[in-house]
């Protein structure tokens, strides 16, 4: 019984501790992750958010986007972080390894990915590097 009640117990804490991380929605507004979204959505039809592991790039928050019926990732950067300063520098991010272009908004601290796999990427680049 005293185990039964621990592992409970222990349950109950990593539950608890798992609903404060992530991204929730709850934290989008606070950040540059609100005005990209108003900011796409004054030109074109966005839809619903996918969560994302974010913190695998070095990421605060971030999420995937549909945006016209195909997918866009956002994230939101500490901007010292690596990947915020190679986007700024290179227009690419890197994982593993990996390294893929990107689009860093200074003024949001946002970086947009996989605009380049996009129907209209071009002009949801030169949308989101006009948000302000």
């Amino acid at each position: 019984m005293k185990r039964q009640m621990g592992l409970i117990g222990i349950c109950l804490i990593a539950g608890i501790v798992a609903s404060g991380c992530g991204n929730g929605g709850g934290s989008v507004r606070a950040t540059g992750l609100g005005a990209a979204i108003a900011g796409l959505e004054a030109e074109f039809d966005v839809g619903e958010r996918t969560m994302k592991a974010f913190g695998m790039i070095g990421a605060e928050d971030g999420f995937g986007l549909i945006v016209n019926g195909e997918e866009i990732e956002l994230y939101k950067f500490d901007p010292k972080s690596d990947n915020a300063k190679r986007a700024k520098e290179t227009g690419t991010m890197q994982v593993n390894g990996w390294s893929f272009p990107a689009v860093y908004n200074e003024k949001l601290d946002v970086a947009l990915i996989r605009h380049d796999e996009h129907p209209q990427g071009d002009k949801i680049k030169r949308v989101f590097e006009d948000i302000k």
